[in-house]
Order: structure tokens, then C-alpha cells, then sequence
């Protein structure tokens, strides 16, 4: 993810800090003009912005309220607390922070200039990390949950022993620690630095 401080050229003139997220792509949003002209860049259509806020509202409001049951019922009720809920709840704790990140980043994008990064140089390198850290820690854990069903079903007698709550959280922990660590090379790659680009 890169944020760019942009000038483009239309017609010979230049018009100086246009800012740019491009990891959607180039579309700028100009500061000043040069040549004195005010120069209005692209917005979100007002059908757009409506649809992108109701849609979200509405997905941010159910998506928190089933993740955040889904936790409280496991740790209300002992038998609840198994090893397969256990990783039910890990996954609806990623789903939560999906949810609370990225959602509310959705807002920010689709009420700003287009292709514009405006939440600055550490969130810029913050949200992708959580996205993509929350991505790869729930494929693993739909893995240990597979791993868990195999063992349940095709050797019913290691089961009682492999399959523990212990393990679970432990398998969890580790889902979250690598995920973390295979993700951390975003956190150099993603650059939030100043770029020219011309209109011809």
C-alpha cells in the first residue's frame, strides 16, 4: 500500500501535492494548482457513497453482534468448552477484527477522494498487516479444525487424547504467531512516500 503526494501536469501546467493511495491505483487528489485555478478532482458518486454506507452499517452492526455471541456462549457454559469451539471462537475473534478494521476503513475510503490514502503513514502500513494477519491466521485455524475432524472421525480412540482444549489454545496461539510473522514483511513493503506522475 503506497500513499503518494502526487503532481500531475494537464496541459503543460502542474499542479503539486496530489496525495494517492496506490495500491487501488492512480487517481489523485490535488492540495493547490499552480496556475491559480481551482482544479476538482474525482469524488464517489452519491449513489455509491449511500449504497457502500448502508451496506456496511448493516454488515459491521450483524457481523459484531454474532461474533462477539459467539464467544460469550462458549465461556458462559462449561460444556461449551471444547476443542472445536475453541477454534470457532478463535475464528470469530478474526472475524471481529476484520469487522472493526477494515470496515470503518471502507467508510473512511469511500467518503474521500478516490484512490486517496487520508488516515496517514502508520495506518497505511497497519491495516494491511491486520488484514492480511487475520487472513492467514484463519486458514490456519480452519486447518487445525480439519486436522481435528480427521482425528474424530477416522481414529475416534486418539481423539479423547490429541483433541484437547490445552492443545487447542496452544494451536490457536501458534495460527496467530505465524500468521503475524509471515505477514510482517508488509510492514516494509508497504510505503508511504511522495511520487510525480504527468498527464500527457
Amino acid at each position: 500500500m503506497i500513499s503518494s503526494l502526487v503532481a500531475g501536469a494537464e496541459n503543460n501546467t502542474t499542479y503539486p501535492y496530489f496525495f494517492t493511495n496506490s495500491s487501488v491505483g492512480p487517481i489523485t487528489t490535488p492540495s493547490n494548482a499552480t496556475n491559480g485555478s481551482d482544479f476538482e478532482s474525482p469524488v464517489f458518486p452519491a449513489y455509491i457513497r449511500t449504497t457502500s454506507i448502508i451496506f456496511c452499517v448493516i454488515i459491521l452492526g450483524i457481523g459484531v453482534i454474532g461474533n462477539v455471541m459467539v464467544p460469550l456462549v462458549i465461556l458462559k457454559s462449561k460444556d461449551m468448552r471444547n476443542s472445536t469451539n475453541i477454534f470457532l471462537m478463535n475464528l470469530s475473534i478474526a472475524d471481529l477484527m476484520v469487522l472493526l478494521v477494515c470496515t470503518p476503513t471502507v467508510l473512511v475510503e469511500v467518503n474521500s477522494k478516490p484512490e486517496t490514502w487520508v488516515l496517514g503513514k502508520e495506518m497505511c502500513k497497519a491495516v494491511p498487516f491486520i488484514e492480511l494477519t487475520v487472513a492467514h491466521a484463519s486458514v490456519l485455524t480452519i486447518l487445525a479444525i480439519s486436522f481435528e475432524r480427521y482425528y474424530a472421525i477416522c481414529e475416534p480412540l486418539k481423539a479423547g487424547y490429541v483433541c484437547t482444549k490445552a492443545r487447542a489454545m496452544v494451536i490457536c496461539l501458534l495460527a496467530w504467531a505465524l500468521a503475524a510473522v509471515f505477514t510482517s514483511p508488509i510492514l516494509v513493503v508497504a510505503d508511504y512516500r511522495y511520487a510525480e506522475y504527468f498527464d500527457g
